[in-house]
């Protein structure tokens, strides 16, 4: 008799047939197994108002840096993936998993976010459908702008994110890529 069944990675499970047109090394990150790890470099843009620059330090993000040394791993454990990106020792930390909606949750220090994926010739989106702060949902109006593009370029796993608000701006982008 066969041992337990696999389960498939969160992402798989989430994006069905549509994983399977993702390139290799987005696919790769995305199914992780328990453990996971990565490097690479990405730069770093931050917001100019004080409220912009107080949102990014809660995250833990790094300063404003052209060419940041990234560590990158996951942990997955019970259907829940903790991701770690350690931009040149500034830490930001998340957790995801899947809600019953079919929706990925992820919950960071300040906020928990939900999305729906999808794949765009052949680059992964995230789209917000969901965001609150300190365990309540906050109106559609202040939520933020999260703009996600993860692709492959020249072999590397490529990955854009953008994060802004409504009154404040540009919260803090960081595009790079890592080897995977």
């Amino acid at each position: 008799m066969d041992g337990p069944a696999t389960q498939p990675s969160l992402y798989r499970r989430l994006l069905g047939p549509a994983f399977d047109q993702l390139p290799p090394t987005v696919r790769r990150l995305h199914q992780p197994g328990a453990h996971f790890e990565a490097a690479g470099e990405c730069r770093v843009q931050r917001g100019d108002t004080t409220l912009a620059r107080i949102l990014a330090d809660g995250l833990g993000m790094p300063p404003a840096a052209e060419r940041l040394p990234l560590r990158f791993s996951i942990d997955s454990r019970d259907g829940v993936e903790t991701w770690r990106r350690d931009f040149g020792g500034h830490i930001f930390t998340s957790r995801m998993w899947a809600d019953r909606h079919g929706a990925l949750c992820e919950r960071t220090a300040l906020a928990t976010l939900r999305y729906d994926l999808a794949v765009e010739h052949g680059i992964l989106r995230m789209d917000l459908k969901g965001f609150g702060s300190l365990g309540l949902p906050l109106p559609h109006r202040i939520w933020p702008t999260i703009a996600t593009a993860e692709t492959e370029r020249d072999g590397r796993y490529c990955f854009d994110v953008r994060a802004s608000m409504p009154g404040v701006g540009l919260v803090v982008r960081y595009k790079g890529w890592l080897a995977v």
